[in-house]
């Protein structure tokens, strides 16, 4: 789902979008988005897209993973409070120490349950989240088996198409 877009200068503008898993034992939310305008961020002029256009039910996500911290994929986990926020050590250490790595008040929300991971692990059948340093030296990605089929919800592994390269 979209939820933001990102006016990066000169003129250049980067979506922001999270994703849902239905999986039998659980929803799972694969970032969070942005949520509100924060007076760090105002130079590049987020455009939310209102939560009531979310073709999702907050209150049914059963886990939350962030593919790293950046305010653009953390901003909406205060709306989660309670759920387990799985992200990699490196990456909460980072967000909680590195100036201008986040919005550090949006990773420490009150009554947020950030839960560490040390590289990979399954979270649930066939839903793993994977180290990809990179973008940031915590990054992950999530890679999702089904029908016999590997997916894989990057992040910001290639956040302009220029990144991307035919293989």
């Amino acid at each position: 789902m979209r939820v933001a877009e990102l006016l990066v200068p000169p003129d250049e503008v980067l979506l922001v979008y999270v994703h849902v898993i239905d999986h039998p034992e659980g929803r799972v939310l694969v970032d969070t988005g942005l949520t509100e305008l924060h007076p760090a961020v105002a130079d590049i002029d987020p455009r939310l897209v209102p939560l009531t256009e979310w073709d999702v039910d907050l209150a049914g996500i059963d886990i939350v993973i962030n593919t790293h911290l950046h305010f653009d994929h953390c901003g909406g986990n205060h709306l989660l409070a309670g759920k387990p926020i799985y992200v990699q050590r490196r990456e909460l250490d980072d967000a909680r120490s590195l100036d201008d790595h986040t919005i550090r008040e949006w990773v420490e929300a009150p009554a947020l349950q950030s839960v560490p991971l040390d590289g990979e692990s399954e979270l649930l059948p066939a839903v793993r989240p994977v180290p990809t340093p990179g973008h940031t030296a915590g990054s992950q990605v999530v890679v999702v088996e089904t029908g016999g089929r590997a997916f894989v919800i990057g992040g910001d592994m290639a956040a302009w198409s220029k990144q991307l390269v035919a293989a």
